[in-house]
């Protein structure tokens, strides 16, 4: 089964949105209540979609929030190279 390619990052962040918020929803459910409860189950997929709902909307529209940040940072370490690289380079040898 092929993906179009337009659809590729949305079926992504569906993907594993849905996994991860399965997985950490019985993880939390079973420590903050104590164990396994007698609805446990019910507990569990309750949290589990308040999870997804804000995982979800989350995984949409943060990464390029997150890739816009971290470019900065990129950018800011390719001047101080630029600037410093051979000062530093210089005192090693």
């Amino acid at each position: 089964m092929r993906i179009n390619p337009k659809y590729r990052q949305l079926t992504f962040v569906s993907v594993m949105s849905l996994i991860m918020t399965f997985i950490m929803s019985g993880i939390m459910t079973f420590v903050l209540e104590g164990g396994f409860i007698q609805h446990f189950v019910r507990a569990w997929m309750k949290d589990w979609g308040v999870a997804f709902v804000i995982a979800f909307g989350l995984n949409l529209f943060l990464p390029a929030l997150v890739r816009k940040f971290a470019n900065r940072f990129k950018k800011a370490q390719l001047i101080v190279y630029i600037r410093f690289g051979p000062l530093i380079m210089e005192s090693s040898c």
